[in-house]
């Protein structure tokens, strides 16, 4: 009888420790949108999620020319000019809700929970936890980090290249189309309206 209880209680705990891994950390479709607004949408669609923003931008991302959209200063769609696709997603707001309640301050511990592994970067001074979606390597999700104190501030989802070898592996495929810079650096306009457009 006592054995019977012991082999019970060790199958209990055995598929008990199989659903726990069943239910770790693992990157889902929905973490590569924001708001909804997944990677590759048009603008029509965005603007149909999302209303009208503040204002728009054309200007040069990671080499990629694009037109920024404004919806507040902690949120902004960057869509190809080439192709009218959102190739990123930034979103810095503190009442944001990801997946499974993964939010503004959430720790390392959450964030791997709930994603799993991340890769670690550094770019431009500020610490990412970058994933990638297994079923398109091109499409990631950044975490960018608090320097100090380490949880999370801000979301990123995007296929444009981090560095100069992702750049030129984009432009020889022609998924984007390269930014154009001069002496003076990179070109802006800023579009406030239908009629107002300021910058070169």
């Amino acid at each position: 009888m006592i054995m019977k209880r012991l082999f019970l209680l060790l199958m209990c705990s055995f598929i008990l420790n199989a659903c726990s891994l069943c239910h770790a950390g693992g990157l889902v479709a929905e973490d590569f949108a924001i708001h909804g607004l997944k990677l590759g949408a048009s603008a029509e669609e965005m603007q149909q999620l999302l209303g009208e923003p503040m204002f728009d931008t054309d200007m040069v991302q990671a080499g990629v020319r694009v037109k920024r959209y404004t919806y507040s200063p902690d949120f902004k769609v960057y869509v190809s000019q080439e192709t009218g696709r959102v190739l990123e997603i930034f979103c810095k707001e503190e009442k944001y809700q990801a997946r499974d309640g993964v939010a503004y301050g959430a720790t390392r511990a959450k964030l791997n929970n709930v994603y799993g592994e991340a890769e670690h970067r550094q770019i431009g001074g500020l610490i990412y936890y970058i994933y990638r979606n297994p079923e398109n390597q091109q499409q990631r999700l950044m975490v960018q980090i608090d320097n100090d104190h380490l949880y999370a501030k801000a979301w990123t989802v995007s296929v444009l290249p981090l560095d100069e070898e992702e750049a030129m592996d984009f432009a020889e495929n022609d998924k984007f189309t390269a930014g154009w810079r001069d002496n003076e650096g990179p070109r802006f306009q800023y579009h406030l309206s239908k009629n107002v457009t300021i910058g070169n």
